[in-house]
């Protein structure tokens, strides 16, 4: 039961670390301090689970610049596109809209002056026919086309829902 406890707080620390900060290159040091605070065995298990974590987030973090970072975590990625489509309102009810563009802005470090330049350098409507040849048509779009065409029932009755 130790052993198990051990590897569910190595994994615990792993997600918590990953969420939070993302992957990045120091990554693993900052992972085996956490570890190190943990006090695990040397349990031949836990040693191999601890491996294989640590080469997951040097793997992906190993290789980047120093101070930048891949998102880590779907809740960071999933809240970005809420304040997107909070952003584009009426716009986002397809999914994606052209505010995708601005992701890098969004969850990366960028100055004012770097954002007028971006939106004086590129046409609105070069970034429009962008977002059109990516995203297309969304799932919800054809759900609301083809699946759930109307409010009616087929009697003719609306649908209360």
């Amino acid at each position: 039961m130790q052993t198990w406890s051990e590897q569910h707080d190595l994994v615990r620390a792993m997600l918590d670390q990953v969420r939070v900060d993302g992957l990045f290159t120091r990554g693993e040091a900052a992972l085996d301090d956490t570890w190190d605070r943990l006090g695990v065995s040397d349990h031949p298990t836990t040693a191999a689970l601890r491996n294989r974590l640590r080469a997951y987030v040097g793997r992906y973090g190993r290789g980047l610049p120093v101070g930048e970072r891949l998102v880590g975590s779907t809740d960071v990625l999933e809240s970005a596109f809420g304040v997107q489509k909070r952003l584009s309102r009426d716009q986002s009810q397809n999914g994606l809209t052209v505010l995708s563009a601005g992701l890098g802005a969004l969850l990366g470090e960028v100055t004012p002056e770097q954002m007028r330049a971006d939106i004086d350098r590129v046409p609105e409507k070069a970034v429009n026919n962008w977002a059109a040849r990516t995203f297309g048509k969304t799932v919800q779009w054809f759900r609301r086309r083809f699946v759930n065409p109307g409010p009616c029932t087929t009697n003719g009755e609306p649908n209360p829902g």
